[in-house]
């Protein structure tokens, strides 16, 4: 049953012209799909399992993974960071799943503000 919820799916879109056109869609969940949660948890459940070292912890939301990395230095931060994504990029590949750069951000947090 997934297995036909999976095949033969199209999108319509419009080019420059306002012509429509069908796009084969050969990979993903259909958005807003009842199905498409559930489905995102159980792929999902095996990168949670992931073991990373202290100061690491990857966040689920809705669709979305965060990688929160805590270090009292920029030196520790750094090779924290990239090792934890190297992980997380390891599970993906062999998921046969990939990271969108376009759609990665890093914010750094520095310093602690005094509670009042």
């Amino acid at each position: 049953m997934v297995g036909s919820y999976l095949e033969d799916r199209y999108i319509k879109v419009r080019d420059n012209t306002r012509r429509e056109k069908m796009i084969k869609v050969c990979c993903g969940v259909p958005q807003g799909s009842i199905l498409g949660p559930t489905l995102w948890n159980i792929l999902y459940d095996g990168v949670f399992k992931i073991k990373h070292e202290e100061g690491v912890k990857l966040v689920g939301f809705a669709d979305d993974l965060a990688l929160v990395v805590v270090a009292k230095t920029e030196k520790t931060l750094v090779p924290r960071t990239n090792t934890a994504l190297e992980r997380l990029n390891g599970w993906m590949r062999a998921k046969k799943l990939s990271l969108a750069p376009e759609k990665t951000e890093a914010i750094v947090f520095s310093g602690r503000r005094k509670t009042l």
